[in-house]
């Protein structure tokens, strides 16, 4: 089976919060956050979980990233 990625974002991000994004995601189910930079130097993230299919897929979706806003970390995901 497939994963569900969602949460995707081009900013770049520091090692602290992505490791913080990471934390929030999996304490929700998800299996973590992905943060890399493409050999063009591109910035790119995301978040991954079981792909369940709807309702759950959204009800993961929803979870984490209300975690995220909470922590304030929403600024990467605008």
């Amino acid at each position: 089976m497939s994963e569900y990625m969602f949460g995707t974002t081009r900013k770049q991000i520091s090692l602290r919060d992505s490791r913080r994004l990471n934390n929030i995601a999996r304490i929700n189910g998800a299996y973590g956050f992905t943060n890399i930079i493409e050999p063009t130097g591109q910035h790119l993230g995301w978040f991954a979980g079981p792909n369940r299919g709807c309702p759950f897929d959204l009800a993961l979706k929803t979870a984490v990233m209300t975690a995220v806003n909470a922590a304030g970390l929403g600024k990467y995901f605008e």
